[in-house]
């Protein structure tokens, strides 16, 4: 090998390990410091269980043949004797009675509008922005599949329409419109064979469209005592509606909640004491309750809550999970990886700067892997929002330059 391919070789193998040298140096030397940003959340703590409500009912019998329009929503207040539905001979007749409604509802809309005299008045800036404000309410019902309100929104953009008309000029009264909806109302009138029988609410109180057979499947005014077991059975046990029943009328406002609880679970609630009530299939806000009871058979608690509030969602709720929401929790959350104590003090090293610093928190409540911490500004020593929490370092102290 002649000595200028062994020089050849001398370098390359010099290159070689100075490379894999300073890498390894490198390695060990050089740690680039990986952060997390500290965010305000809030947290529940909750319990979910399986639940019934009950109510005290009353069924509403239908003993008359026909279609049965409806002229009252779910959870609708009426009165003893109230009007809920009307009978009619033929589907064709409840079809044609409610297109008579919604004509008669249009022009009683466009007389309004008339006697108001709001063509001279109204500020148009005004109505502009109630035009956007409907139009984007609307377009976010039918985006996110919200029908709830589809129709009243729908009402209220078409009558705000009108009433720019009214206040340009564009036109000058709806006299023309109101005649040819005046003609569709007498066309429909014609074509429905006869009066509608009413069907009347037997008490007063909150009405419901649908009987399932829960309807004094146990006595509410024994709630209060209510056992394990019978909890069971109102939750496994098939029912079926009750025939010739047109609905029902809840004529109390307030109902019940009844769930089945572990002890650990049962031992997190006092009696008396106030939750909120999340129902896993409805999207309605969360309802607050008071414990009224907490009977225990064996490993089973008998969970049973006190609601005051009636909503056309919440009238047809019966049987389904509940989220018993004991306390809500806003503060900093931290991910228990990075807590560290140092003399006695719980807290977490951020990067400030070039320089670690250990910043304490305060935990309020302690959830699955994390850990949510009180807020204070004026506390310079303490953690605050947008921190950076160092999370590839478990070797550092306060005051630490980092590499």
């Amino acid at each position: 090998m002649n000595s200028s391919l062994k020089w050849l070789l001398r370098v390359g193998l010099s290159l070689f390990l100075l490379t894999y040298v300073g890498y390894q140096a490198y390695r060990a030397l050089y740690h680039p410091v990986r952060t997390q940003r500290v965010t305000i959340s809030t947290v529940q703590d909750s319990i979910t269980a399986d639940a019934v409500a009950l109510h005290q009912e009353t069924l509403l019998q239908n003993t008359a043949s026909g279609v049965i329009d409806y002229t009252r929503d779910n959870g609708e207040r009426v009165s003893k004797g109230g009007v809920v539905a009307n009978i009619y001979p033929t589907e064709q007749d409840a079809q044609n009675e409610q297109a008579l409604q919604a004509v008669q509802d249009q022009i009683t809309r466009l007389q309004n509008l008339g006697d108001t005299g709001s063509a001279g008045v109204t500020d148009v800036s005004v109505l502009d922005a109630a035009l956007r404000e409907d139009f984007l309410r609307l377009a976010d019902q039918t985006a996110g599949s919200n029908l709830d309100g589809l129709s009243d929104a729908g009402t209220s953009l078409l009558n705000y329409l009108n009433r720019k008309q009214l206040a340009t000029g564009a036109v000058s009264d709806f006299g023309g419109a109101i005649a040819t909806l005046q003609k569709q109302a007498d066309a429909l009138k014609a074509k429905i064979g006869g009066a509608g029988q009413p069907l009347t609410a037997p008490v007063a109180g909150y009405f419901v469209q649908t009987a399932d057979g829960y309807e004094g499947a146990y006595n509410v005014a024994n709630i209060a005592s209510i056992k394990p077991a019978d909890v069971q059975k109102l939750l496994t046990e098939k029912v079926t509606p009750p025939s010739g029943a047109a609905g029902k009328v809840v004529s109390d406002f307030e109902w019940y909640v009844a769930a089945l609880l572990t002890p650990n679970e049962a031992h997190r609630l006092a009696e008396n004491g106030q939750v909120d009530l999340r129902f896993a299939l409805s999207s309605e806000d969360a309802v607050p309750a008071t414990v009224l009871a907490l009977n225990p058979t064996g490993n089973q608690y008998a969970a049973v809550f006190l609601c005051s509030s009636m909503t056309q969602k919440l009238a047809v709720i019966r049987r389904q999970s509940v989220h018993i929401i004991i306390q809500s929790y806003t503060g900093l959350r931290v991910d228990n990886r990075y807590i560290s104590v140092i003399g006695g003090k719980k807290g977490v090293f951020v990067q400030d700067g070039d320089t670690a610093r250990f910043r304490t928190i305060v935990p309020v409540f302690s959830g699955n892997g994390y850990t949510i911490s009180t807020v204070d500004p004026s506390d310079t020593g303490r953690l605050q929002v947008y921190d950076a929490i160092i999370t590839n370092r478990d070797d550092l102290h306060d005051g630490e330059l980092l590499q």
